[in-house]
């Protein structure tokens, strides 16, 4: 499935911690009977997109931004645990590798988070 230029060992850990909490996202953020969670990737001229597609609950448009901050939740902590760190921690790793994240998602429908 990797399409990745030239990733070290190093890059290599750091794309299984991301891809393990886009995952989790995906299927923790979910009231789907069949939770579905789809990775792809394409390369271009400079760079290697992954894209990590969920049937989950969706991001409303005026949060987009807003989750990728550290500690920002959407939801209570009783009805999906965690500490609000994992998306800040996944963009800055790849911010400090010249890489970029972001997402697309529909309320109800689910998110894809790409990132390069």
């Amino acid at each position: 499935m990797l399409c990745a230029k030239g990733h070290n060992k190093a890059g290599k850990n750091f794309l299984n911690q991301i891809f393990q909490n886009l995952i989790l996202n995906g299927i923790k953020y979910n009231a789907n009977t069949k939770p579905t969670v789809e990775i792809s990737c394409h390369d271009t001229e400079t760079d290697v997109i992954y894209a990590v597609k969920d049937n989950g609950i969706g991001i409303e448009g005026k949060y987009l931004e807003k989750i990728f901050e550290p500690f920002q939740r959407l939801h209570n902590k009783y009805d999906f645990p965690g500490t609000g760190l994992g998306l800040s921690i996944c963009k800055k790793i790849l911010e400090k590798h010249n890489g970029k994240m972001w997402v697309t998602s529909e309320e109800g429908k689910g998110s894809t988070f790409f990132f390069s």
